[in-house]
């Protein structure tokens, strides 16, 4: 009962000529997220602390990625990898066209752009995305890498609203 109130109030707050309107798309729509994982301070050093930090529900891709960090590695790279699934962290392949290169430019902003494999670049239920760094590491600091995916609409699932879901626990 709640909730139905609610849903009341929220439809007469939005003018009418924006209520019911059909939801058009084409076969192109999709929608972007960012994810960011950082390895802090001296543990940039260590190439056992980069993290996996993303595994999908759904199909996405990669669209770029951005890489920043505060003191530059003797030869230090970074890159996101893509770990199918039943891949081991350090095995799976780059997602970019390209690694970071960490030896130079510290607190500049780097920008990658997706491999040329198609394959390389989706990632699905099942697989994960983790950073995998390279070459010598020492004086490396703050590490931080933000990926930018999208999904493409018609690969998000449709289920039960969230109306729905709550007014079968009250």
């Amino acid at each position: 009962m709640i909730i139905e109130g609610v849903e009341k109030l929220v439809e007469s707050m939005v003018p009418e000529e924006f209520q019911a309107v059909p939801l058009q798309r084409t076969i192109d729509d999709w929608i972007t997220f960012e994810k960011t994982a950082r390895v802090i301070d001296f543990w940039a050093e260590d190439s056992n602390l980069y993290p996996i930090f993303f595994t999908p529900n759904v199909r996405c891709f990669l669209i770029e990625a951005r890489c920043r960090h505060t003191a530059n590695g003797t030869s230090a790279t970074v890159t996101v990898e893509k770990l199918s699934n039943g891949v081991a962290r350090g095995s799976g392949g780059s997602m970019l066209e390209a690694a970071f290169t960490l030896s130079a430019n510290a607190n500049a902003t780097l920008k990658q752009g997706p491999t040329t494999v198609l394959a390389g670049l989706q990632v699905g239920p099942g697989d994960s995305v983790a950073l995998r760094a390279g070459g010598t590491l020492t004086s490396l600091r703050n590490v931080e890498v933000t990926v930018l995916f999208g999904i493409l609409m018609k690969d998000i699932p449709i289920g039960q609203s969230a109306t729905v879901i709550l007014a079968g626990l009250i």
